[in-house]
């Protein structure tokens, strides 16, 4: 078990993190282990094993003579605690085994820890956005499993093209009157218009289904952004005449 000056030591170090206290957390001690949880949610944790004792290890080092031209490979003995555990979050994932010899260094890797924990957290709502976006475009897409598959005629590409061109003005000009922030407005248009190029480019490259599928999927994407959302309460009516009837990509 951990000795009672380590403990202490960790309790400080957590409340002088810049985003939590010590009591954000629940600190657990057993015979070999001890583990450090995240109180508001229990996914989250840090945990570390006791060594039983102390280990004699071996470490490669280079030797150079004084005059630089032979290097020497020595083994050098030494001994240490060889410390292992387990932390979620991970520093790449979601959770990770941690090895480090000295106790030293459990300040380190707690404070690392912290730093995830914190991201992880602070993230959740883009992480529940992204969610159910991804949610709304497999529901746009399963929408559209019953579209022909033929491809497009040159005459029909073309005439997609210039309703692709009116929906652009609709948009443009309901957005110039809506956003008085021109930067704002720049944005909003500049995306728009770089996703209706990419499916003029798509009427000759994809079948009927799955232009309509990637048409579905671009235009929600870009009217569901908090920043469009907001001003953009025409939009079903914008997109109704490129679908046929019995789809409605727009929830």
């Amino acid at each position: 078990m951990f000795r009672q000056n380590i403990i202490l030591k960790i309790k400080e170090q957590l409340d002088k993190d810049v985003n939590f206290s010590s009591s954000d957390f629940s600190i657990k001690t057993e015979y070999k282990s001890l583990k450090i949880v995240y109180e508001y949610d229990n996914e989250y944790f840090f945990q570390v094993d006791v060594p039983y004792e102390i280990s004699k290890l071996s470490k490669t080092q280079k030797e150079t003579t004084t005059l630089g031209m032979i290097t020497k490979h020595m083994e050098r003995e030494y001994e240490a605690y060889e410390f292992s555990g387990k932390i979620r979050p991970g520093q790449v994932a979601v959770e990770e085994r941690i090895q480090f010899e000295g106790p030293d260094k459990i300040f380190n890797y707690l404070k690392t820890w912290l730093e995830n924990l914190w991201v992880e957290i602070t993230i959740q709502p883009q992480v529940r956005k992204a969610k159910e976006l991804e949610e709304q475009i497999i529901d746009i897409k399963s929408k559209c499993e019953n579209i022909s598959e033929d491809y497009f005629t040159r005459d029909e590409a073309d005439a997609l093209k210039q309703k692709l061109d009116i929906l652009e003005q609709n948009f443009r000009e309901k957005l110039e009157i809506e956003i008085q922030d021109k930067i704002l407005l720049f944005q909003a248009l500049d995306e728009l218009h770089k996703e209706l190029e990419k499916l003029k480019s798509q009427t000759t490259s994809l079948n009927k289904k799955n232009w309509f599928k990637s048409f579905g999927v671009k235009i929600y994407t870009w009217a569901s952004k908090e920043e469009n959302r907001k001003f953009l309460k025409d939009t079903k009516d914008f997109i109704k005449p490129f679908l046929p009837d019995s789809i409605d990509i727009l929830p």
